[in-house]
C-alpha cells in the first residue's frame, strides 16, 4: 500500500493524502479526528485495532480518554453505517466491511496529491490567508509560481493548501515532489517520474518524462528546492516548453529566475504591537500559533491578560517566524513564560522539536538555519558574518561601509548583499524605507560562525 493510495470499501472511499472522504461517491465533511481513527482502522483491513493504538495514532502526545475514541466512532456510524465499523468487547475496533478492488485503468493516487513522499500533514494555517488566496490566484493564472522565504518561514504548508485549494476546486490532482531529501542533481527528474507513477517501483528513464507529464496531474509541486536550484531551473524549463506539461509549484529559499516564473515571496507573521488585549492578539498569526501549540503541550495554557505580554515579546524575539514560535510555544510548559523570553534569541539552541517524524531540518531550530548557512559560498559567509554586528534594523549604506575593507570593495558587498536578500537570509523592512535585517537565528549563527569567517578570509580571485 502506498502512502497515498486511495483505500475504496462497500460504499465508502477514503482519500488519505488529500484528507477526503466520499459516501456514495459523495464527499462528506468530516472531522479531523474521525478521519484519521477511520484511517487507522482502514489500513488495517478488517483486523482488530486497540484502543491505545488508536489514542496513540488520533491523538498523538495528548492525553485523553476512551470516551474520545467512542465519540468519533459514534460520528463515523452516522456517515458510513451503523455496522460498518465493529466493537470488540474490551478490546477496540474493527471494520467489518472488505476493501474493494481498484478500479480497472486506474493508475493510483493521481486523482489527489501524490508523491515520492506525502505532502506536510494538512495543518491549521495561522495568519496566511492573504497569502493562500493570492497563491491559489497566480496558480490560475500561471503555469510557474515559486513560493520563497527563509527556511522556517511555512513554505510546505502553504504549498500543500494551495495544491489541495486546487483539488478541492476541480483540478484533476497533484504530485509532490520532496526536493529536501536529495542531494545529486542527477537525482530529480527520477524523483519526478516516481513521483507521476505514483509508486516505489523504478521509474521510466528520465527521456521519457515528457509523455508522463502531458498525462500528469494539473499541478507538480517541487518542495525544498533551494540546494538544486539549477537543476530544478532545468526541469521547470522542460515542463513549461512543453504547452501540454502540467503546472509547476516550487518552495524554495531562493527563486528559480527562469522565465514565465511569478515568486510569492513569505515573509515572517506579524506581531501586534504592546498593550493589545488577549482577543486582539489572537487575532495575529504569531500570537495564535504561539496559544496553539503551547496548548497543545499543556491543555491547561490559555492566553489571558496576565500573560498577553509576555507571549507579544517571546514572538517579537523570535522575529514572527512560524517555526520558532512553535517550537519556543512547546518549550512553555516545562520553562515558564518569564524563563523562555529571557533566554531569547540568545540561546536559540534550546528550542527542539517535541513532535515526533518531524523532518531533520526542523527538528531544532538551529539545524534549520544550518542548512540554510551550508549552502552559501564563502563570500557570503564573510558578509553574513561581518553583518551579524547589527542587532536590529540597520540600512544598505552603514552596512556598506561597516563590511567594506581590505579585498572587499562596497560594490561588491553590495552585490553579496543583494543574493542574500534573494535568498531570503536578509530581509527589507516593508516598514521603512532602506532599511534591511537578518533573519533571526541567521544573526545568531553568523555571530557564533564570525570569527572563522574572517580567519578564513574571501576566497582567492572572488573579486
Amino acid at each position: 500500500m502506498t502512502p497515498g493510495e486511495v483505500l475504496r470499501f462497500d460504499g465508502f472511499e477514503l482519500h488519505p493524502v488529500e484528507r477526503r472522504l466520499l459516501v456514495r461517491g459523495q464527499p462528506v465533511l468530516v472531522g479531523s479526528r474521525a478521519f484519521d481513527l477511520l484511517l487507522a482502522l482502514a489500513q488495517q483491513g478488517g483486523a482488530l485495532v486497540t484502543k491505545d493504538q488508536l489514542l496513540d495514532r488520533v491523538w498523538p502526545n495528548l492525553v485523553v480518554t476512551e470516551n474520545n475514541v467512542h465519540v468519533q466512532v459514534s460520528a463515523l456510524r452516522k456517515l458510513i453505517g451503523g455496522q460498518a465499523i465493529r466493537t470488540v468487547p474490551g478490546y477496540g475496533y474493527r471494520l467489518a466491511v472488505q476493501p474493494l478492488p481498484e478500479p480497472a485503468g486506474s493508475h493510483g493516487p493521481a486523482a489527489g496529491l501524490a508523491g515520492a513522499r506525502s505532502p506536510p500533514r494538512p495543518a491549521e494555517m495561522f495568519g496566511r490567508e492573504d497569502e493562500l488566496a493570492l497563491l491559489v490566484q497566480l496558480l490560475a493564472a500561471h503555469r510557474l509560481v515559486s513560493i520563497v522565504g527563509p527556511g522556517g518561514v511555512g513554505k510546505s504548508m502553504l504549498a500543500d493548501a494551495g495544491a489541495r485549494a486546487g483539488v478541492q476546486a476541480g483540478q484533476r490532482g497533484a504530485c509532490w515532489v520532496d526536493v529536501h531529501g536529495l542531494t545529486e542533481a542527477q537525482q530529480l527528474p527520477e524523483a519526478v517520474a516516481r513521483a507521476l507513477d505514483g509508486t516505489d517501483r523504478a521509474p521510466a528513464p528520465p527521456s521519457d518524462i515528457a509523455p508522463a507529464l502531458r498525462a500528469s496531474p494539473a499541478l507538480v509541486v517541487l518542495d525544498g528546492a533551494e540546494h538544486l536550484l539549477d537543476a530544478v531551473a532545468r526541469v521547470a524549463g522542460d515542463i513549461l516548453d512543453d504547452a501540454a506539461g502540467p503546472r509547476l509549484l516550487v518552495t524554495s529559499q531562493a527563486a528559480l529566475r527562469v522565465e514565465g516564473e511569478r515568486v510569492l515571496r513569505l515573509c515572517t507573521l506579524p506581531i501586534p504591537p504592546p498593550g493589545v488585549q488577549p482577543d486582539i492578539a489572537m487575532r495575529c498569526g504569531a500570537v495564535a500559533l504561539f496559544a496553539h501549540e503551547a496548548q497543545a503541550a499543556d491543555q491547561r495554557f490559555a492566553l489571558d491578560e496576565g500573560n498577553v505580554a509576555l507571549v507579544l515579546d517571546v514572538c517579537r524575539r523570535l522575529d514572527g517566524l512560524p517555526l520558532a514560535i512553535k517550537l519556543a510555544a512547546q518549550r512553555t510548559h516545562a520553562l515558564g513564560l518569564t524563563a523562555l523570553r529571557d533566554l531569547l534569541p540568545a540561546h536559540l539552541q534550546l528550542l527542539r522539536n517535541a513532535r515526533r517524524g518531524a523532518p531533520a531540518r526542523h527538528q531544532t531550530l538551529m539545524a534549520s538555519f544550518d542548512w540554510s548557512f551550508r549552502l552559501l559560498d564563502e563570500m557570503q559567509r564573510l558578509v553574513l558574518c561581518r553583518l551579524a554586528v547589527f542587532d536590529g534594523v540597520f540600512a544598505l549604506d552603514h552596512a556598506t561601509q561597516l563590511v567594506a575593507g581590505g579585498d572587499l570593495d562596497p560594490w561588491a558587498v553590495m552585490e553579496v548583499m543583494a543574493s542574500l536578500v534573494e535568498r531570503s537570509l536578509i530581509q527589507r523592512d516593508a516598514q521603512a524605507l532602506n532599511a534591511y535585517r537578518l533573519v533571526v537565528g541567521i544573526r545568531e549563527l553568523a555571530c557564533r560562525l564570525g570569527d572563522e569567517a574572517e580567519d578564513s578570509g574571501p576566497p582567492p580571485g572572488r573579486l
